[in-house]
């Protein structure tokens, strides 16, 4: 063409990616927080449910592979890698099903379980609130970050944000184990709350 024209032509490819995602959630007690009348809306597992298929929905436009892995104490669930209308739908369906696990949650077995399983580059999703994580956690990300993107999405719940108002001792039970707490309100034990949950949250 460029002989032919006197000018020369620039063909210009665009690569078609497939990609492939997984989209890693938990599942575990603390995720059924929420629902609160008048503080919020949903759960957060309903919230996650919801991420879910934000994710689900913009990987069937781009006709990309899509997998599922709940995980509580440990892997839960696995839906592999697929595509389609009816795929998507049935990862959120899993993950509004899923049952109440015993323990904490523990997204390092998720994430070496990754490692092990996904063979190709994969973008992963890590849908938690990060509750009493620690140091092992950012050592199972870096280890999974070698070989796949990981993204963090993060779900939390007003309620989960401050003590109620009010000076009447409150009882609070862990919702991944046994234990149960009452402890004093009033504006100092609020603030104590408050700081503790800036920290965590940092």
């Amino acid at each position: 063409v460029t002989a032919r024209a006197g000018k020369p032509y620039v063909k210009v490819f665009r690569e078609e990616r497939e990609l492939s995602l997984a989209v890693l959630v938990d599942v575990s007690g603390s995720m059924r927080f929420g629902a609160i009348p008048g503080i919020s809306p949903r759960a957060k597992l309903a919230l996650a449910a919801e991420a879910t298929a934000v994710i689900a929905v913009n990987a069937m436009r781009n006709r990309d592979r899509i997998g599922l892995v709940t995980f509580a104490g440990g892997t839960q669930g696995h839906l592999p890698l697929r595509r389609g209308r009816g795929h998507c739908l049935r990862l959120v369906r899993e993950v509004l099903a899923a049952r109440a696990a015993p323990g904490h949650a523990d997204p390092v077995h998720a994430l070496d379980e990754l490692r092990r399983v996904a063979r190709r580059r994969t973008v992963c999703f890590v849908v938690s609130d990060f509750l009493g994580m620690d140091a092992s956690l950012g050592d199972a990300l870096a280890r999974a970050a070698r070989r796949h993107d990981i993204i963090g999405l993060r779900i939390t719940d007003p309620g989960e944000e401050r003590l109620p108002d009010g000076s009447l001792p409150l009882a609070l039970v862990d919702p991944e184990g046994d234990g149960e707490l009452v402890v004093a309100n009033g504006r100092r034990p609020r603030a104590r709350y408050a700081a503790a949950w800036a920290a965590q949250r940092k």
